[in-house]
């Protein structure tokens, strides 16, 4: 595993140069050294890239820096794949209080983009043969309910008492 200083020193300069030859070795190596248990947080080399960029990249620009050339890449596609789930788990970790998006609660505007990347997710899933339909369906669930409890918040005491009186089961 290469720490931070060495990896924004040497390998972070490969990546630009990378992106400007059009060529992915480095964004390659890159996601190929990348621990999963790191995916998402301050140690995940992707994100150390991204921050690096001022955040001008994305984790899922990157992805798609690799996947544009080589669709089938399973490290990358799997890092993708723990990236959505967790970014997908965050936004119904307030539940029954609401649904988040970001660090904020999601806005009407928000639900088609939402979503959008769980069906993105889903598609993932089936590439990679992981089974996570009941999660998805529950997200689905919730991510409608909670446009629908925006349209009439003035009828529900908050969420909960509008997933209870639509008899919608929050919990997996």
């Amino acid at each position: 595993m290469y720490e931070r200083p060495f990896f924004l020193k040497v390998l972070v300069p490969c990546i630009y140069a990378d992106i400007e030859n059009n060529s992915i070795d480095a964004i390659r190596f890159m996601f190929e050294n990348n621990s999963d248990h790191y995916i998402g947080t301050t140690r995940d080399f992707v994100e150390m890239f991204c921050e690096a960029s001022n955040w001008t990249y994305t984790p899922f620009d990157m992805a798609a820096f690799i996947l544009n050339k080589e669709p089938n890449n399973k490290t990358v596609l799997h890092y993708k794949y723990v990236l959505m789930s967790r970014i997908i788990g965050f936004t119904i970790h307030e539940v029954p209080c609401g649904i988040l998006n970001g660090m904020n609660g999601a806005e009407k505007s928000a639900i088609p983009k939402m979503l959008e990347d769980l069906n993105e997710f889903k598609q993932l899933c089936s590439v990679l043969g992981e089974n996570q339909k009941a999660f998805i369906d529950l997200c689905r669930r919730l991510y409608v309910a909670w446009d629908e409890y925006l349209d009439n918040k003035s009828s529900y005491n908050n969420f909960v008492d509008y997933l209870d009186k639509h008899h919608i089961c929050y919990k997996e």
